[in-house]
């Protein structure tokens, strides 16, 4: 199975289900759970596999979860400036050209 796919922007955590704070053993424990589940031969797609895969391979090291962390913070924070930047520059529907 090829796991060599094109970067998206995946939450790792969101692949888990774990949230930012899980401690190994339940890093471990859901990569488990998630890898039974997602495993081609088991009926998952190879797709959410190397997702699972890739999600533990950042997340179990702490130096790449350290900079995971940071580009999700990065990403979170350039999210909410455009989103706020949006409704501000959207046109009223209600009302017409002059």
């Amino acid at each position: 199975m090829d796991c060599s796919h094109p970067r998206r922007l995946v939450d790792h955590y969101a692949v888990l289900e774990v949230t930012a704070s899980v401690s190994m053993a339940e890093l471990r424990s859901s990569c488990r759970r998630m890898a039974l589940r997602t495993h081609p031969d088991k009926g998952g797609s190879p797709e959410d596999f190397c997702q699972v895969l890739e999600a533990f391979a950042v997340l179990s090291s702490a130096r790449a979860r350290a900079a995971y962390d940071s580009s999700l913070r990065d990403r979170k924070e350039a999210a909410g400036s455009c989103s706020r930047t949006t409704k501000h520059t959207t046109l009223n529907p209600k009302k017409k050209p002059q």
